[in-house]
Order: structure tokens, then sequence, then C-alpha cells
């Protein structure tokens, strides 16, 4: 015969705030409870702002907004984005990146096969020689 397991144990509860338990009142770190700063056992916590003048602030935005755009494979909108937050923050070379891979990515859906090419400047001459004929072409 097949032994039954003892139930579980019942897991403790936890407290939803200070105020709770005299144990938690006497053991808080200081000044949790008079607001000077501290977090509150269980209260959450903000991400922090970037540092910085708010142009850094919005390019760091516009850099997010631009990875999210890459990652659902909205090319064009990715490049829109990264180009916002390199004319923010020029110094960002990492970003500079991200708009050149974004700008690949983009024309590949385009059709123009610049993945294959060794450099980024030969693909924008490729880029240029596509506009070209496609300008020649709606001129026929």
């Amino acid at each position: 015969e097949r032994e039954s397991s003892p139930a579980p144990s019942p897991r403790p509860q936890l407290v939803s705030s200070a105020d709770d338990t005299p144990w938690m009142k006497q053991h808080q770190p200081c000044g949790a409870a008079s607001g000077t700063g501290m977090a509150q056992p269980g209260a959450r916590i903000p991400p922090a702002a970037p540092k910085g003048p708010p142009e850094r602030a919005t390019a760091v935005e516009a850099k997010a907004r631009g990875n999210a755009a890459m990652k659902a494979g909205r090319y064009h909108e990715a490049v829109e984005d990264f180009a916002e937050a390199s004319r923010l923050d020029p110094a960002d070379e990492i970003t500079r990146g991200q708009l050149q891979v974004a700008n690949l990515q983009a024309w590949e859906a385009q059709g123009i096969p610049v993945l294959r090419l060794s450099s980024y400047k030969a693909a924008l001459s490729l880029v240029e020689q596509y506009r070209q004929r496609g300008a020649e072409a709606k001129a026929l």
C-alpha cells in the first residue's frame, strides 16, 4: 500500500505594512516609520531616473523605444527612434551603431541586399543606387 505524505505546512503570510505587527514597528531601519527617505518593507522602489541633463533622459527613452521596435521587427520605427536618440546625445557611439543596424534591417526589409556587404559605407552606396534606379523608373 502507498503511504500518504503529510499535507504541506501552510506558508507564512507576508506582512503587508509595517503597522501590522509590533515586531515590525520595533525593528524597522532608521527613519522608515518617520518618512525620512528609507523604504518601507514591501514598498516598491521606482526605477532611478537617468543622471544628466533632460536631453539625456529623453535620449535614453528614445533609445529604449528603438530597442523595442527592433525586437518587434519595426525597423523603420527603430530608425526614427535611434536617429532621435543620436541627435539628442551625439556622443553616444552605441546609439549610432544601433542606428546603422536598424537602417540595414530596414533596407533589407525593402528588398535591398545590404547585409551581404562588407561595410556600412558600401551599403549606403548600394541604397543610393537602388534609389536612383527607382527614381529613373518612375520618370519613365
